[in-house]
C-alpha cells in the first residue's frame, strides 16, 4: 500500500527537527584537547619545592606526574597547574607529565638543587639531604680536606670536558658512600684523584667485614681471582645477598676518571676494613678510565655493566659476587707489570665486541664462584672480542694466559681473537661449552711450551670446531680429560715442525672421551700422546678420523705415543681414516705408534689404525 504525506505534514516535520537542534537536543560534546606547550618557571627544583606548570588546554583537572611518581594536591589555575615535587621522586633530569582528559603532555625538570661553583669542602658543607641530585657548572670543585666524604649525592656535570671534580693527589682521597635503598649517579664530567672508594657508609655496611681475608689487589691476577672465589662463599651466605635490590645502584656515565699519581684505586670494595662489597648494581657506560698504574674495581653483590668504556689502568677488576657481569663494546686494558684484566660474574657473563688486554699478564673471564661447596648456575656468552696477554719475560712461568673458565650452564665463545704468549685455556667445570670460529695465536718468541688447552675433567661436553690455531712458537693442543669433547673442522698450524698437535691428558678419576674430527694438523713434529699419571681412572675412548696430519711422520713416536695409563675400564684408541704425512702403509703408519706397554696397568690397550686415507 502507497501512503502520502502531504507537504504540509513534511514541512512542520522539518520545523520539528529544527527547533529541537536550537534547544540542543541530540547535540554533539567537543572532544578535550590535550596539553600542549608545557614550560615551567624553572627547569631545577629539589623534592617539596613547588613548581608552576604553563601551557595551553589545561583544563581544570587532571593528574601530574614527576620522575614517574605522582604528585598529590595539584591544583588547576586559569592556565597552569602548582604542584610540590613528590618527595620520593627520582633525583636528575627527570620530566613533568600532565594528563586531562584530553590527552597527556612533558615537560623536562632536574630533579635536585644547583651549585654552580665553589669548593667540594663548600659543597659538602651544604649537609644536603641523602640522595640529592646535585647540578654541578663548568670549571673545577677542587677539595682542600685531606679526606673527601662525599655521602650519597648524585653528581651531574656539565661535560666531562667542561665540569671537572678535583680530589687532589695523596694524601687527599675521596671516600663516596653509596648506600643501599640509594641510587647514585656520577655524569658528565671529570673526576679526577689518586684514591678513591665508593662504598656503604659505616653505619649501613650490609655486613661485617673479614679483616682476615682483606682482597689484596697488589696479588698477581690469578691469586686475586682465588681470593674472591674464596670469599664469596662467606660473602652470599648472608640473607638476601643474592636477591637483587632494583632500589641499589651506582652508576658512572659519559664520564672520565683521571689519576693524579700513581698508585691510587679507584674501586667499589672497601679493602682497608675488610671485604665490603658494594650491595647494588655497578654500571659504567661512556666511562673512560686514565690510570696506567691505578687499581681499578668494579664489584658489586648484583649485576655489573660495562659498556662502550675504556678503562686503562694497571690493573682491572669487575667482578658480581651473587649476579651477572655484562662487558659490551668496551675496553679493558692492564698495563702494570705482572698485572691482569679479570672479570667474573657468579651468576653468568656476557662478553661482546670488546678488547681485554694484558701485555705483562692475564686476561681471565670466569663464572665460576663456589657458594657453601655448590657451584651457582651460569650461563656464558663471549662472542666477537679481542683478547691479548703477553709476558714481559717470555721465560717467566707467570703471565701470558687467556683463561676462560665456565660453571654450570651454557657457555659459547665464538668468532673472537685470542692472542696468548703462554697459553689459552678453557676450563668447563660442570658446564655445556661451544668453542667455534675464533683465530688463535700462541706463543712468543724466546718462550717455552705454549699451549691451547681444553680443560673439560668436569664437563658434560666440550665442543671445539671451525678454529684457526697458529703456534708461533713450540705449541700442542692439549686436552685434558672430559667425558665428552668434540675437536673438528679447526686448522692448527705448528712451530718449524716441533711440538705434539694433541696430547690426550688423564688428571682425575672420570672417564676420558675425545673425538677429533675433520682437522688439518701442520708443521708439528708428533702426531699424538696420550698419556696419564698413573694413577687408576673409570676409562678411555679416543677415536681420531678423517684428520690430516701434514707433517714428517717417518719414525715412531711421531704418529703416536700411549703411557702411564692405569684404567678401571677399557682403552680403546681408533685412529683409522687419517692422513698420515706422505705415508702410503697403515702398517708403516702403526709402526710409528709407540705403546709403552709397561707404563700401562688394567685392561690392555686396543689400538686401531687401518685403514688409513692416502695424502
Amino acid at each position: 500500500m502507497n501512503v502520502r504525506i502531504p507537504a504540509l505534514a513534511l514541512g512542520a516535520l522539518s520545523a520539528c527537527v529544527l527547533l529541537l537542534a536550537a534547544c540542543g537536543g541530540g547535540g554533539v560534546t567537543p572532544t578535550p584537547l590535550p596539553p600542549t606547550g608545557l614550560s615551567l618557571d624553572t627547569d631545577i627544583a629539589a623534592r617539596g619545592a613547588t613548581v608552576v606548570v604553563s601551557g595551553t588546554d589545561l583544563g581544570s583537572s587532571g593528574t601530574v606526574e614527576v620522575g614517574g611518581v605522582a604528585a598529590t594536591g595539584a591544583t588547576w589555575g586559569a592556565g597552569k597547574v602548582t604542584v610540590v615535587v613528590p618527595a620520593n621522586a627520582p633525583g636528575g633530569p627527570q620530566q613533568v607529565k600532565v594528563t586531562t582528559a584530553g590527552g597527556s603532555a612533558t615537560v623536562d625538570l632536574f630533579v635536585g638543587v644547583d651549585f654552580a661553583s665553589g669548593t667540594l669542602d663548600e659543597l659538602i658543607a651544604l649537609g644536603l639531604p641523602r640522595g640529592t641530585a646535585v647540578r654541578l657548572g663548568s670549571g673545577t670543585f677542587s677539595a682542600t680536606a685531606e679526606e673527601v666524604i662525599i655521602d650519597n649525592l648524585s653528581l651531574y656535570g656539565m661535560g666531562k670536558d667542561v665540569t671537572t671534580v678535583d680530589i687532589g693527589a695523596a694524601p687527599n682521597h675521596l671516600l663516596y658512600y653509596a648506600d643501599i635503598g640509594q641510587k647514585v649517579v656520577l655524569t658528565g664530567l671529570n673526576l679526577k684523584t689518586d684514591f678513591a672508594l665508593f662504598v656503604t657508609s659505616p653505619a649501613l655496611a650490609p655486613a661485617t667485614a673479614h679483616p682476615a681475608a682483606a682482597l689484596d689487589l697488589t696479588a698477581p691476577p690469578r691469586d686475586v681471582l682465588a681470593q674472591i672465589n674464596a670469599l664469596a662463599a662467606e660473602r652470599l651466605s648472608r640473607p638476601g645477598a643474592q636477591a637483587t635490590n632494583e632500589n641499589t645502584s651506582l652508576g658512572f656515565k659519559d664520564m672520565t676518571f683521571s689519576q693524579v699519581l700513581g698508585g691510587g684505586i679507584i674501586a667499589t670494595v672497601n679493602i682497608a676494613s675488610g671485604l665490603i662489597v658494594y650491595p647494588g648494581s655497578v654500571t659504567l657506560d661512556g666511562v673512560s678510565v686514565v690510570g696506567p698504574t691505578t687499581q681499578f674495581g668494579a664489584y658489586a653483590e648484583d649485576d655489573v655493566v660495562v659498556r662502550n668504556s675504556q678503562v686503562n689502568a694497571g690493573q682491572a677488576f669487575v667482578a658480581s659476587f651473587a649476579g651477572t657481569v655484562t662487558i659490551a663494546d668496551s675496553t679493558l686494558s692492564s698495563t702494570a707489570p705482572a698485572s691482569g684484566a679479570i672479570t667474573f660474574g657468579a651468576r653468568g657473563a656476557s662478553v661482546t665486541g670488546s678488547t681485554m688486554t694484558a701485555p705483562d699478564g692475564e686476561v681471565t673471564i670466569a663464572t665460576l664462584v663456589p657458594v657453601s661447596m655448590v657451584p651457582l648456575h651460569a650461563d656464558a656468552v663471549v662472542t666477537g672480542n679481542i683478547f691479548l696477554a703477553q709476558r714481559a719475560d717470555p721465560t717467566d712461568t707467570y703471565g701470558g694466559e687467556v683463561s676462560l673458565t665456565f660453571g654450570p650452564g651454557t657457555a659459547v665463545v665464538a668468532d673472537n681473537k685470542l692472542t696468548a704468549g703462554r697459553q689459552v685455556e678453557v676450563g668447563s667445570f660442570g658446564a655445556v661449552t661451544t668453542v667455534r670460529d675464533n683465530t688463535v695465536t700462541l706463543g712468543q718468541t724466546g718462550a717455552t711450551l705454549a699451549l691451547m688447552l681444553l680443560d673439560a675433567n668436569d664437563a658434560p661436553y666440550l665442543g671445539f670446531s671451525g678454529n684457526k690455531v697458529t703456534f708461533v712458537s713450540t705449541g700442542s693442543l692439549l686436552i685434558e680429560g672430559g667425558p665428552s669433547v668434540a675437536v673438528t673442522d679447526n686448522t692448527f698450524t705448528g712451530h718449524a715442525d716441533t711440538g705434539a698437535a694433541v696430547a690426550v691428558e688423564q688428571t682425575d678419576d672420570n672417564l676420558i672421551g675425545v673425538g677429533l674430527t675433520g682437522n688439518v694438523f701442520k708443521d708439528f713434529f708428533q702426531a699424538l700422546i696420550i698419556e696419564g699419571d698413573g694413577s687408576t681412572f673409570a676409562g678411555l675412548t679416543v677415536n681420531a678420523n678423517g684428520n690430516t696430519f701434514d707433517f714428517p711422520i717417518d719414525a715412531a713416536p711421531k704418529a703416536a705415543l700411549v703411557q702411564d695409563l692405569a684404567s678401571a675400564g677399557d682403552l680403546e684408541i681408533d685412529l683409522s681414516g687419517n692422513v698420515w704425512g706422505t705415508n702410503t702403509s697403515a702398517a708403516t703408519v702403526e709402526g710409528y705408534v709407540t705403546v709403552n706397554t709397561g707404563s700401562i696397568t688394567g685392561t690392555p690397550v686396543s689400538l686401531t689404525v687401518a685403514p688409513i686415507v692416502l695424502p
